[in-house]
This record gives C-alpha cells, structure tokens and sequence, in this order.
C-alpha cells in the first residue's frame, strides 16, 4: 500500500471516527433528556409532564451491586442511602422535622450533619466510634464549638454569651473547669456575688475550682 492509499484510509478512519463519537454524544444526550423527563416531571413542549412514583427506587451498577436506595418507611421517614466500597453516605428525614446527614467508612459514621427544631450540629467521629468535635448552634442562638478526648470527656468549649461576648473555656479530665478566657462570670467564693468578666480575661483555676490567678 502507497503512502497516498495510507493517508487516504487514516483520513476515513478519522472521519468515521469523529462521526461515531457524535452519535455516541447523541445517544448519551437522548438518553439524559428522557431520564430528566421521567424523574423530575418536567414538562417537553406540547406533552403532558410524566411522574414516577414508587415507594422505594435501588440503584445498581453494572455488575448488579446495590449502590443506592431511595425509599419511604411506614413511619414517615424518607431516605436515600449511596455506598462505593468502602464508603457510604445516608440522609434521612423524618416527620419529626429531624434531619440527618451522615457519611460513614466501613459502616461507621465519621461525620453527622443533623438539625432539629432550628438547632443545628455537626459532629466529627473518630475510629473508635467516639465523638472528638461538635460544633452547634444551641436554643439561645449562641454557637458552640466543643473539642472531647478519647474518653468523651469536653475539654475545650469555644462559643459566645447571649451578650454577644466570646470565650474559651479549658477543662481537666473530670469536667473540671481550669481556664477562662474571654467574657464569663465568676461567682466570689467568699461573698457569692457573681462578677462578669471582661471579653480580654484570663482567669486560671486549680482542680477544687479556687481562682489561683486572674488578669486584668
């Protein structure tokens, strides 16, 4: 075969090759209206809209493998769990106004979005199952960040007042509480009254909760 022969046969190739993947476009684009169509309802010019309705929809991949569930529970709860591998994600909503985000590794939940009745969290979960931080917005509108140890025990609490005032406060093992900083209130041992502290205090505690120093 001349090289003329040669260039003429790669051109065709080329060409055949341009047009398949145009059909191959085609057919994926045909086949992403039609499912738009058929799941979200929407209406094609002229058409009466189509509704799917079902109370459970499984998604499988190509080797027949459950990688999803949307479903309804007698309950009132709706769901819709994705899972590849190792990992695994779930929302769940329920009558009760809780909803529930969580994405989990090898079945146990590493992080949990949840929100009922306007108060808001998130939780970050380690390894062995236990809660390390929490970050929420509590009843009073305040936000709170809360750091736990390995026993789920708080030791660190970042969060404002219901003035407005920040702080930060440090506890021991026990819960006890060892340093505040920030806008706080310190009740006087000796008389009970109870002074609020500047946004700039320090204020250092031993482990029986005496006041062993404390700026300005």
């Amino acid at each position: 075969m001349d090289s003329t022969a040669l260039d003429t046969l790669t051109q065709r190739l080329d060409r055949l090759e341009r047009e398949n993947r145009r059909w191959r476009l085609a057919s994926c684009l045909s086949v992403l209206g039609l499912a738009a169509v058929a799941l979200m309802g929407q209406a094609m010019p002229g058409k009466v809209a189509k509704v799917v309705e079902a109370e459970q929809f499984v998604l499988r991949d190509a080797s027949g493998t459950i990688r999803g569930r949307l479903q309804t529970s007698s309950n009132g709860i709706a769901g819709l769990f994705l899972s590849s591998g190792t990992a695994s994600a779930g929302l769940r909503v329920g009558a009760d106004g809780l909803a529930i985000l969580a994405m989990s590794e090898h079945g146990e939940p590493r992080v949990v979005l949840g929100n009922h009745k306007n108060s808001p969290e998130v939780l970050l979960i380690d390894k062995s199952n236990k809660v390390r931080v929490k970050l929420e917005i509590e009843g009073d509108g305040e936000p709170r960040l809360a750091l736990y140890d390995g026993a789920r025990q708080p030791r660190v609490a970042v969060g404002t007042q219901s003035d407005g005032g920040p702080g930060v406060v440090l506890l021991d093992e026990n819960g006890r509480l060892r340093a505040a900083l920030g806008s706080s209130w310190l009740e006087q041992r000796n008389t009970g009254a109870v002074e609020e502290r500047p946004d700039s205090s320090l204020v250092l505690f031993d482990k029986d909760g005496k006041v062993i120093w404390q700026a300005p």
